[in-house]
């Protein structure tokens, strides 16, 4: 493996509340600080937009989810017992209530052109609802498998007919689905080819998309539209290939896996490391150090230290990474604030 190579960030916001989720608009970035009610904006350059008050609702260990419209004119909220929709200023233009979700579990929106999807539990399954967004008025509901089991989130694809829903029941099992919607109509389909896989994101040409094992498989792609496994690395390959961190057990993946080239992915450990896979050769391309989100040493007593002798884990401040085309990685840092990194691969 090549040398790691040092990103500094380009530019970071440092909200005075710690900043808990973000979501990529097409041209803002909406992000909810922890326990707050407002939404804040920024730029793409992390750069303060506005702070709006959006009477968001955390629920026992159910936090607001947010969505922006591809127009960046709407707003999504998902809470724990409750979809709604506003405009950025925060006026309210659709409420619907449901029964609050357990915890640890949750719904999700999704916006497509001219409609809004979303899951909220029902009496019997929990539900998936498609509904038009120039008169509100539902137009498709489906029944999912199982009922408050699951916490779901919606992917976009490179298809916009397409939408993939990831349902993810904690430690028991993750299941991703295709929907593929129609006028006035939608349709789901299980993936069972992705069972247990964790979505990670599309490659830039749309032509593949990755996943995290959700055990302690590999890293595996699939075509996309017609989803087939098209490859795969597993744990061993990946760190047979890596320099060893000094520490009382080996390094293994993490949750979470992207593109950021057609044929680069960046895996996560979880040491906190930022490995760069070929997915051609399956090779190790380099390791990323993004700045302040350097792996770091801690010894038994949970002290920071740089003794090899002394340590016995590793992590790093890193707790959600996103890659936005066309060279760019966001990350939210454990203090709370965004950093941005620009890729030159």
């Amino acid at each position: 493996m090549k040398h790691s190579v040092f990103i500094a960030a380009a530019h970071q916001y440092q909200s005075p509340e710690k900043i808990s989720g973000f979501t990529v608009g097409n041209n803002k970035i909406l992000a909810i600080t922890k326990d707050k009610p407002e939404i804040i904006a920024l730029n793409n350059d992390l750069t303060f937009l506005w702070k709006r008050n959006f009477l968001l609702h955390w629920g026992k260990y159910v936090p607001p989810r947010i969505t922006i419209s591809p127009d960046d004119l709407l707003i999504g909220i998902a809470e724990i017992n409750a979809i709604r929709l506003a405009t950025i200023d925060g006026t309210v233009l659709f409420r619907q209530e449901h029964e609050a979700w357990d915890a640890f579990l949750g719904g999700d929106l999704f916006f497509t052109e001219n409609h809004v999807l979303f899951v909220t539990p029902g009496p019997e399954k929990d539900r998936l609802t498609m509904m038009e967004l120039s008169n509100f008025k539902i137009i498709s509901t489906i029944e999912l498998p199982g009922r408050q089991e699951n916490n779901y989130t919606f992917h976009r694809t490179p298809h916009p007919e397409m939408i993939l829903l990831e349902a993810a029941a904690g430690q028991d099992d993750c299941t991703l689905f295709l929907i593929k919607q129609s006028t006035g109509n939608i349709t789901i389909e299980e993936l069972k080819v992705c069972n247990d896989r964790i979505m990670g994101g599309f490659s830039p040409d749309g032509g593949l998309f990755v996943t995290a094992p959700h055990y302690d498989e590999g890293i595996e792609w699939f075509s996309f539209p017609l989803v087939n496994r098209a490859g795969e690395i597993s744990q061993s390959e990946i760190f047979n290939n890596v320099d060893p961190l000094p520490a009382e057990e080996p390094d293994s993946l993490n949750y979470q896996t992207l593109f950021i080239a057609d044929k680069i992915i960046a895996v996560l450990t979880r040491f906190g490391r930022i490995l760069l896979i070929n997915i051609d050769t399956g090779k190790i391309v380099t390791e990323l150090t993004l700045q302040e989100l350097e792996p770091k040493g801690y010894d038994e007593g949970g002290q920071e230290t740089r003794d090899p002798e002394k340590i016995y884990d590793y992590a790093s401040d890193l707790t959600e990474l996103k890659f936005v085309a066309p060279n760019r990685l966001l990350a939210r840092h454990s203090s709370g604030k965004l950093l941005s990194y620009s890729l030159s691969l």
